[in-house]
């Protein structure tokens, strides 16, 4: 009996303790709703506010997203606030006194959502006036980049200044701020009637001050505001989650569309330097060079010690060492001499001090304890020739080390014809940059077979050394695999560069055109292209950034409204008039494709 009543207590107790467990809810509608503000202090659209904190209470718990990037005060403060988060509340404490009958926007963007699902509360901005009244002028614009058009992604700051002059950007904080959205829009929202300054800026530093090598985008002309830019608050669309940034911004065309590039004027400095072999050194900068100099300090030696290597945009060098006693030295002492421009954008010599060394592989290593070498090595030849070679294309040809001399005698390039091999007529091109590469100029034959030989000795170095034999065969591609792009192109003025570009905006082709024209453009492989066009307005056949100092703008550039579908044996017909799609760059249409 004693024992079936314990039982039976313990049975009670375990069943009084299931009923009283409790089960969070299983299932049920996604929580979909942002945060919403209860209370404040002071309220929203306060006026005479002067105290040193605000708190906004919302109704559940939240959390920050990204707050460092989102958050924004207009007008700034030099003392950037303090934003903390105290459970359902934020709080904001001014580290600085708030100026007088002035309208503060404090935008928290995208930061503030909720805590379990994460749905922010988008655009939120919290405004107080200082004085007797809210100023309510607002101003919109979009941001894109002058060479592609497209949006920067890392969102850029835009200022307006009721103060002029070419360094105000550089000197002074502005009246108002805003930052673009990811698809490059723009609102700043409670701006007094004024005439302002309009410039954006890649805040690189965090400062809210330009420099030189941040990107800007600026206006040629004052911005006059008036009453004409009243824009009542659009309270819902702000609070909706469910509303795309595109869509929302879609609803309006911007008062302003500014180009962003990076200053013809970038400030030097080297972002690399290397001595992956004992016969070579590199160096990296962050802009192309002007002037270099280099010069060996811990030892005399005998110019020219050094052959130089660029590429293309200037902005890197290879220097192959030719004297023999510093090749087999692991360690090198030099000077590094190139121009960059001061806070007054006057270049002036730059020095640098490095230490190059050259760490050599163990079994090397080795190798050079029993006996010192310079260990250079033969000269090794790799090409772009293979089968489906491109008809667009010549042989490229590059060695492992800069070469002296080539031997045309040495080189046997014949096609097949009715299986008999015949000549190729070519012309060899050696590079005027790069020691290292040469080119064989040719007209391919479609569907050909090729054979391009190298005898031994046919290739030499620097540093006498040669090529081994070496052979090549490959086909040319067929003519029918190719397409073609008809565009008749009207409203040609001064020179154009026409440009097709492949999905990732490599240039596949480029003409210069002058006048209104039909241009065929022809051998293009199968695949979606762009066109695009440079108005080049200082005819050096190229794209010109801006120079903010200069108050020049930079060069426009102009995409055709649709991506174009190419396929083989076949022609794309399209008409262009320039200036009916300015502004936009359709390359996210590229699924769509004609």
């Amino acid at each position: 009996m004693k024992i079936s009543g314990y039982i039976l207590i313990l049975f009670i107790i375990g069943f009084i303790g299931g009923c009283a467990k409790i089960v969070p809810p299983v299932g049920g509608p996604k929580d979909v709703t942002p945060p919403k503000v209860v209370k404040s202090k002071p309220a929203e659209n306060a006026l005479n506010f002067n105290e040193k904190k605000v708190v906004i209470t919302f109704d559940e718990f939240i959390k920050f997203k990204d707050k460092e990037k989102e958050f924004v005060t207009s007008p700034p403060f030099k003392k950037k606030p303090e934003v903390i988060l105290k459970y359902k509340d934020v709080v904001v404490n001014f580290r600085e006194d708030l100026q007088p009958n002035t309208t503060y926007s404090l935008n928290f963007g995208n930061s503030i959502t909720d805590n379990n699902e994460g749905n922010p509360i988008r655009d939120y901005e919290f405004v107080f006036s200082t004085g007797d009244y809210i100023d309510s002028l607002s101003f919109e614009g979009k941001v894109v980049s002058a060479f592609d058009l497209k949006p920067d992604k890392e969102r850029l700051f835009v200022m307006l200044y009721d103060v002029f002059g070419d360094s105000v950007p550089m000197k002074i904080l502005p009246a108002y701020t805003s930052k673009t959205n990811e698809k490059g829009f723009f609102r700043i929202n409670h701006i007094k009637a004024d005439t302002f300054m309009v410039v954006t800026i890649k805040d690189l530093n965090n400062n809210l001050l330009y420099d030189l090598n941040e990107d800007i985008a600026f206006s040629d002309s004052l911005l006059y505001l008036n009453n004409s830019f009243y824009h009542a608050p659009d309270t819902a669309a702000a609070r909706d989650t469910a509303r795309s940034d595109s869509a929302y911004y879609s609803r309006f065309k911007p008062q302003m569309v500014l180009h962003s590039f990076v200053n013809e004027t970038k400030k030097q400095f080297l972002d690399k330097k290397e001595r992956k072999l004992n016969n070579q050194m590199f160096f990296s900068f962050n802009a192309p060079l002007d002037t270099f100099q280099i010069s060996i300090i811990d030892t005399t030696i005998k110019s020219p010690w050094f052959l130089k290597e660029e590429n293309l945009t200037h902005d890197s060098i290879t220097l192959w060492i030719t004297d023999t006693t510093l090749i087999k030295r692991d360690t090198i002492k030099t000077v590094l001499i190139y121009l960059m421009p001061d806070s007054l954008n006057i270049l002036r010599p730059k020095y640098d001090t490095l230490t190059m060394i050259y760490k050599a592989p163990k079994e090397q290593q080795q190798r050079r304890q029993k006996q010192k070498s310079e260990n250079i090595e033969l000269v090794s030849l790799t090409t772009n020739a293979k089968d489906g070679f491109d008809l667009n294309k010549i042989i490229s040809v590059e060695a492992n080390v800069p070469l002296d001399s080539i031997d045309l005698s040495k080189i046997q390039f014949t096609y097949t014809e009715d299986t008999v091999y015949k000549p190729v007529k070519f012309k060899l091109k050696r590079d005027s940059i790069h020691f290292r590469k040469f080119y064989i100029d040719f007209v391919p034959i479609p569907a050909a077979n090729y054979s391009l030989i190298f005898d031994s000795l046919a290739i030499s170095s620097i540093y006498r050394t040669y090529n081994d034999s070496t052979g090549i065969k490959f086909k040319a591609q067929k003519e029918d695999y190719y397409g073609a792009i008809k565009a008749t192109m009207s409203n040609v003025h001064g020179d154009i560069i026409l440009q097709v570009l492949d999905e990732k905006e490599v240039i596949v082709k480029m003409y210069t055109i002058r006048n209104d024209q039909l241009i065929k453009l022809d051998y293009l492989a199968p695949g979606k292209y762009l066109l695009k066009v440079i108005y080049d307005s200082n005819k050096n056949g190229r794209w010109d950034p801006g120079d903010y100092l200069a108050k020049k703008q930079p060069e426009k550039v102009e995409y055709y409204k649709d991506t174009l579908l190419v396929r083989s044996n076949w022609d794309v017909e399209v008409s262009w008039e320039l200036g009916e799609n300015e502004g936009k760059n359709p390359v996210e249409n590229f699924t769509k494709g004609k």
